[in-house]
């Protein structure tokens, strides 16, 4: 039995009650570009879903320009099987239901929404925080955010360099008298990367299969004076293989 670790990328940072704006973030592949915008509080949610936002990119050296219309959260939702996308769509009306409320259930549904925003796609499209374009750009460009009442964001992206990330040290694979795998790895250099992992299996003769649903986020407390490996516990494996 062998594992196979990968890198997925996250929308991990965020912290509560910062000043108002966008951490912009970018996933930039071969063929195609992924911006992620994470708010740095539960207020710039609220203003993005309430009177949408334009996105702007702009080829550097040959001045092309590409427009994106991000709109207000209620028509924005429409576009979206409820079905499909259940809890996204539950999260987000949480969310919107603590406007009015205490500070306190404003952060535990703020919290709810950014942790489902970290490995979701789908919690990204439902709110409003992502797009993913072709890359046709040769060059840097730039990437503008307008919000009505928030202030103007805007970051350089590198397009015609793929997005690389660090790799990942050698990992520890046991089996308990229970026959449940433990994976155990170091995630010192990820810190810092918004990363989160994807873990493949594969057995005797057979391809490599993914056995995480949503990518493995590594956390750690604040009472951690030194890092400890991250672990999984494979229990799907079937008994004595």
């Amino acid at each position: 039995m062998k594992y196979f670790l990968s890198l997925s990328f996250l929308l991990l940072q965020f912290s509560f009650w910062a000043q108002n704006g966008f951490v912009i973030i970018s996933d930039v592949k071969t063929d195609s570009i992924q911006i992620k915008w994470t708010p740095k509080n539960i207020q710039t949610v609220y203003t993005l879903w309430e009177n949408g936002a334009s996105i702007e990119l702009n080829d550097i050296n040959s001045g092309k320009k590409q427009s994106f219309q991000i709109e207000p959260i209620k028509t924005h939702l429409n576009k979206f099987d409820k079905v499909n996308f259940e809890k996204e769509i539950a999260l987000i009306e949480q969310l919107l239901s603590v406007k009015t409320k205490t500070e306190k259930e404003k952060k535990f549904a703020f919290a709810l929404f950014m942790i489902e925003s970290s490995v979701s796609k789908k919690m990204n499209q439902a709110g409003a925080l992502s797009i993913q374009i072709p890359n046709s750009f040769s060059n840097n460009i730039t990437c503008s955010i307008t919000v009505k009442g928030l202030p103007l964001q805007t970051e350089t992206i590198i397009a015609n360099s793929i997005s690389k990330y660090p790799s990942i040290e050698t990992a520890k694979i046991s089996v308990d008298q229970k026959k449940i795998a433990n994976l155990e790895w170091d995630a010192s250099s990820l810190e810092k990367n918004y990363l989160g992992f994807i873990i493949e299996r594969k057995l005797a003769d057979s391809a490599y299969f993914v056995i995480t649903q949503e990518p493995f986020v590594y956390f750690r407390t604040n009472t951690e004076k030194e890092l400890k490996l991250a672990s999984y516990r494979d229990e799907s494996v079937k008994q004595g293989l």
